[in-house]
């Protein structure tokens, strides 16, 4: 089961895919959490957040806007590296 702020970050990710036109909004369009997508498709959307961070999220002086700092979250909220701890433990924590 998703928890709300899983929810909100999945709804979230899903407008922002929506503004930069890419396909994967369609994708995650209707999902709860962002976790059930298979591996592949997350990690695309990773680079697709990692890409409008660069655009949009950097300040002058290299450092995350507030814009780039909520990128980074919902990064994070892909849980790619909660995928990586649960093969290297072997199951969820």
């Amino acid at each position: 089961m998703s928890t709300r702020s899983q929810l909100e970050a999945t709804q979230r990710i899903a407008v922002i895919l929506g503004q930069q036109g890419s396909p994967l909004a369609n994708v995650v369009h209707g999902v709860d959490d962002i976790r059930t997508l298979p591996r592949s498709v997350r990690e695309r959307i990773v680079d697709a957040l990692g890409e409008e961070f660069a655009a949009r999220g950097i300040e002058s002086n290299g450092e995350p806007n507030a814009y780039g700092l909520e990128l980074e979250a919902l990064t994070d909220a892909c849980g790619l590296a909660w995928d990586d701890q649960e093969t290297s433990t072997g199951g969820r924590q």
